[in-house]
């Protein structure tokens, strides 16, 4: 998909990209610990940094974003524990439930430091160091 976007990115445009992902440094075991309470879209430990070079991609700015995804997780299951009757009533007991979940599995692993949200910004180019 990466290599796709690099293909269709103007040479002046850049990419940005926004992802849950496993924090660095993780162990085996709390790695697998991200993969259970992350997206299910995880399925590698290489950092998205490491892809979006792959794909042959400039890194530009990497920030990372977990505490700012930790805030929002907080407030959306509050909001999602007060508004939930009317939630259910709209998404279905089967659909706020796994939605729920799966809030909650995210904070879970923020807050074991399993899991981070990096913010990227690439353009064409060869890899670069800085970030």
């Amino acid at each position: 998909m990466l290599r796709e976007c690099r293909r269709v990115l103007e040479p002046a445009g850049r990419l940005a990209v926004v992802v849950v992902e496993p924090a660095s440094g993780l162990d085996r075991a709390a790695l697998a610990e991200a993969v259970r309470l992350g997206p299910s879209r995880i399925t590698t430990s290489a950092p998205i940094r490491d892809h979006v070079e792959a794909a042959g991609l400039r890194v530009e700015r990497l920030e990372d974003w977990t505490a700012e995804l930790r805030e929002l997780l907080l407030h959306t299951l509050e909001s999602m524990r007060r508004l939930e009757r009317d939630l259910r009533a709209e998404e279905g007991n089967d659909g706020w439930d796994a939605e729920l979940s799966r809030k909650e599995r995210l904070l879970e692993g923020v807050e074991a430091g399993v899991l981070r949200r990096t913010f990227l910004l690439a353009r064409h180019g060869a890899s670069s160091t800085r970030a």
